[in-house]
């Protein structure tokens, strides 16, 4: 998450950490601390609900299996959007209380998240 949001959004460490301790906090996303590439059932679902929605069925990418990483913390799962009581997630635009650098964050989360489970088409 960290060297993402330097490179795409071009926030610093410190205030990448701090705005996802933000949105954690707030109920945005889930644990930020992590580096697992390990989402739970209802996040697979969850994902997999809003390609339908967006793109089309065709574009929903087979689950794979994560690998463990050796140095992962694989206590907690990967850093994503929370799942709203709708089972899905809130997008972007529906974020208006957030400052623009956690709105930045937020989207970048979501966008990875989102891209985790669709094809290559």
């Amino acid at each position: 998450l960290q060297q993402e949001s330097v490179r795409r959004v071009g926030m610093s460490v410190s205030q990448t950490m701090s705005c996802a301790q933000k949105l954690y906090e707030a109920g945005f996303i889930s644990y930020m601390r992590t580096d697992s590439t390990h989402l739970s059932e209802d996040a697979h679902t969850a994902v997999a609900g809003m390609i339908a929605f967006s793109y089309g069925e065709t574009f929903i990418a087979p689950e794979r299996k994560s690998k463990k990483s050796k140095n992962a913390q694989e206590s907690h799962e990967a850093i994503r959007p929370a799942i709203q009581p709708d089972g899905g997630f809130l997008a972007p635009n529906q974020l208006d209380q957030l400052s623009s650098a956690e709105k930045d964050l937020y989207e970048l989360i979501y966008q990875r998240t989102i891209a985790s489970r669709m094809t290559s088409q």
